[in-house]
């Protein structure tokens, strides 16, 4: 980043040194801790102290200039969260006499002190469900450096409310779980395979996700993406933000995964880049499975428990101990009703209701997916179990190996 503009802050060239420049962000930082939302604070915070941990600051001036080539300039601060009308800033004193090294590693450690108090009195990070209307969005052509060009609305979810400066082709590129923290002078943040490939905004709504196997339709509207349609009526509503990052723009995506619905995991936020084409989709392997004729199977009707999970029926050996914590098991258990329905019980509270048929579960895990779950009953070291195929998005867009759930009969009578 050009640090020029320092000289500009405070006095003229020669008075500025890596001191008073510090001291000059570290104002600056106080400032925007003070006035801007709560929620973005602990970004402000945690992007603060990876700038300094990744620099190493130790109060030379080597490590102070090579702290601040990574850091906005402070005035980027007061121009994003500016204070109220009538408010008295603290922080806009006069400039100061350049410190010592050892009164400015103070600052630094009283400035990171306030972070983590920052962090802790907002408990945990999560994005906010109803964030309130910013001003419309600028042109997307020659966005300023650092500038914020997100968009949201407060209007009914079914009501399309449009984004013109969203619709296109977007390419995923990394995921990210603070979008106002990233920065393009990092290595990407995710180290594994992305799962979603990327996204197409269309006109009057509509949204395709793009995996690496299938594409999953649903809609949008500005600022939010809507559920899709085989998940739950209540699951949260993705947000999206649209910003210009080290110069560049980006699009960033709320990713809702079964974690989010059921446990109410935070969601982590895909970044994409905005491209004119993303590759073709292969022709999906799956052959859908008609559970419409229900074939009843009379041994396994009643309730079952999850106590395990396992990679294969054929390698499960409960001697040996459990494979997962039962607390860790997405589902607490199953009802197989003798009309061809199955309640799927959630360990977070609730539930939801699909189709089975003799050896088959209709997917409650992954919305789209044509293929239903297999089921087995089997007998190991003497207790019977049930083992039922597990759809995760890995199955779905990856095509990897299912494993089981494993459970146990705790009644031959399905609950009323």
């Amino acid at each position: 980043m050009n640090r020029d503009h320092r000289n500009d802050v405070g006095g003229s060239p020669s008075a500025s040194t890596p001191q008073a420049d510090m001291e000059r962000y570290l104002d600056a930082l106080l400032h925007a801790l003070r006035y801007a939302p709560a929620a973005e604070r602990v970004e402000i915070a945690y992007n603060a102290k990876e700038q300094l941990d990744a620099a190493h600051v130790t109060g030379g001036d080597a490590g102070l200039t090579k702290a601040l080539a990574t850091m906005p300039p402070p005035e980027q601060y007061a121009e994003d969260y500016p204070a109220p009308p009538g408010a008295g800033d603290g922080t806009a004193a006069a400039p100061r006499k350049a410190s010592s090294p050892w009164v400015l590693g103070v600052a630094v450690v009283m400035a990171m002190t306030f972070a983590i108090i920052t962090i802790v009195g907002t408990f945990i990070y999560v994005v906010p469900t109803n964030r309130p209307s910013t001003a419309p969005v600028p042109p997307v052509a020659a966005p300023a450096a650092g500038a914020t060009i997100t968009s949201t609305t407060t209007g009914p979810s079914d009501a399309f409310v449009d984004d013109p400066a969203v619709v296109g082709v977007w390419k995923a590129v990394d995921l990210t779980e603070f979008p106002r923290a990233y920065t393009l002078s990092r290595a990407p943040e995710w180290k594994e395979d992305l799962m979603v490939n990327g996204l197409v905004f269309g006109s009057e709504g509509m949204l395709e996700w793009r995996f690496p196997r299938v594409a999953l339709r649903t809609r949008w509207t500005n600022g939010r993406v809507l559920p899709f349609p085989s998940q739950p009526a209540d699951a949260p509503q993705a947000h999206y933000e649209r910003r210009v990052v080290d110069g560049q723009e980006r699009l960033f995506v709320q990713f809702i995964t079964n974690d989010v619905i059921h446990l109410g995991a935070t969601p982590k936020w895909y970044v994409l880049t905005r491209v004119s084409e993303l590759l073709p989709i292969p022709l999906a392997t799956a052959q859908t499975v008609d559970l419409s004729e229900f074939v009843d199977d009379p041994e396994v009707v009643g309730v079952w428990k999850a106590v395990d999970f396992t990679d294969s029926p054929n390698a499960y050996a409960p001697s040996l101990g459990r494979e997962q914590k039962e607390e860790d098991l997405v589902f607490a258990g199953l009802v197989f009703d003798s009309d061809g329905t199955v309640l799927w019980r959630l360990t977070g509270g609730g539930s939801r209701r699909t189709a089975w048929s003799r050896g088959l579960v209709e997917s409650l895990q992954s919305p789209g997916y044509p293929d239903p779950a297999h089921y087995e009953r089997r007998t190991v070291d003497g207790q019977e179990y049930l083992f039922v195929e597990f759809i995760s998005g890995n199955v779905v867009l990856f095509g990897v190996v299912p494993k089981w759930y494993v459970y146990v009969r705790e009644s031959d009578i399905p609950l009323p």
